[in-house]
């Protein structure tokens, strides 16, 4: 074998052998990428280039994005106010075929624009909807699985956590991510409520009959609008110059805890149950950057990520078919884990070949966030499947699985549509790029 061969293959048969043995991906990467740069520029140089990694990513201002939408998250999490906006999208388009479904997806969407957490979407709507869904007649399948695929959309529609950690990985403007979700969001909510009305409609015992006065439909607007008034201001902030990402976080966490206090959920105790998680997500967070920029430059030093770069855009296929094979790799990985570590593993990886193959940064970071949508309904490590099973806990795991793989199919229908209109995405911020 090659010195150059085994110098490669060293450090990633030790990372793949120490993540099968339930080692953090974070420690993993790094203590990979460290054995692998003692090999080929001795101890010393790799235990320097470690620790003022570690030093600069923690003290460094710019991640201070990541603290705050976290910390907004957890706080709109103990609000109870996905079960609130379901209500009120139920009394809108309560008499629809499959209405219930369709209003989880509304309450999902909604949620999403004022947390960026996947998990915290599926966990308080959930709560609320799968029983009434239950109780209406649904299947246990279409009501696990529609609440779970409701709960990804946090991570499309911003502000979304893993569109912040792409966009720290990826050296590209956290608004621009921001914006360029939108319209991906919103086509992702139409296609996901059709097939919820499709159902519906194949299933009319689910039917709400009861006519909901105007007056109660209007009344539960005053729970949407405080979240339409959120996301505004915090996107609003971004684009129009009045706030850094750093800035527009603090004003949403702001913005959350005026919310938590309007529904009366301000206590102490909840204060610091999220804070609490706040410090374990990010620290988990930061703990896979430090990895992630580590093994990024023991690739960049060895020259396999140039050598990545040449290999893929040699082949003679069209482009999109190196993107497909590229995804594939991403699909896989989101079998066993969690979006942020797939952010920061192949971001500086795939990145510098999305570039040289002509596509946008944002594009391929509104694409990627899409896949990430994708493993968090995929087995064996679906994060909301296993969401969605401790909030219904006597539903069996497969029917779960099996209520969410149409979604699945809706999501890579979705990234077909993306890729063939990738304008969809990278329209809107460049209008009000200009605009601005």
């Amino acid at each position: 074998m090659e010195t150059n061969n085994f110098i490669l293959i060293v450090p990633l048969f030790l990372m793949v052998a120490l993540l099968f043995l339930r080692m953090p991906i974070g420690v993993s990467l790094g203590f990979a990428a460290f054995i692998g740069l003692c090999m080929v520029s001795g101890f010393d140089s790799a235990i320097n280039k470690a620790g003022r990694i570690a030093f600069w990513l923690i003290l460094n201002y710019a991640y201070s994005p990541i603290v705050l939408f976290v910390f907004l998250g957890e706080v709109m999490l103990f609000t109870g106010l996905g079960g609130e906006l379901f209500e009120s999208a139920s009394r809108w388009v309560g008499r629809i075929p499959g209405s219930l479904a369709i209003s989880t997806i509304i309450a999902s969407a909604l949620f999403g624009a004022v947390c960026g957490l996947s998990v915290a979407g599926a966990l308080t709507i959930g709560e609320l909807a799968i029983p009434e869904m239950r109780r209406r007649g649904y299947s246990a399948s279409l009501a696990t699985g529609t609440v779970a695929a409701g709960g990804t959309l946090s991570i499309m529609i911003p502000p979304s956590v893993p569109m912040v950690i792409y966009g720290l990985a990826a050296e590209e403007s956290i608004g621009s991510l921001f914006i360029a979700g939108i319209i991906p969001g919103i086509i992702i909510s139409i296609l996901f409520a059709l097939y919820c009305f499709i159902q519906g409609v194949k299933h009319p015992e689910t039917r709400y009959t009861v006519k909901v006065p105007w007056r109660d439909k209007f009344t539960g607007l005053k729970v949407i609008l405080p979240v339409l008034l959120l996301f505004t201001i915090v996107l609003g902030s971004i684009y129009f110059g009045l706030a850094t990402p750093s800035e527009a976080g603090a004003i949403g966490a702001s913005g959350a805890l005026i919310i938590a206090a309007q529904h009366r959920k301000l206590s102490v105790r909840n204060l610091i149950e999220a804070s609490k998680r706040t410090v374990e997500t990010v620290g988990m967070i930061l703990l896979i950057f430090i990895g992630a920029i580590f093994f990024g430059q023991y690739m960049a030093i060895t020259g396999y990520t140039d050598q990545l770069v040449k290999i893929l855009t040699s082949l003679p296929v069209p482009p999109y078919v190196i993107f497909l094979l590229l995804f594939l790799v991403i699909g896989f990985m989101g079998c066993f884990m969690d979006v942020g570590s797939i952010v920061l593993i192949t971001t500086p990886l795939f990145l510098p070949v999305i570039k040289t193959l002509g596509y946008s940064p944002i594009w391929y970071g509104v694409v990627l966030i899409l896949g990430c949508e994708i493993a968090a309904l995929t087995p064996p490590v679906g994060l909301n499947l296993f969401v969605i099973k401790g909030v219904a806990a006597d539903i069996e795991m497969m029917e779960i699985i099996k209520g969410s793989l149409p979604f699945v199919v809706i999501l890579f229908l979705a990234m077909g549509i993306l890729l063939a209109f990738p304008s969809l995405a990278i329209w809107l911020p460049t209008v009000m790029i200009h605009s601005g």
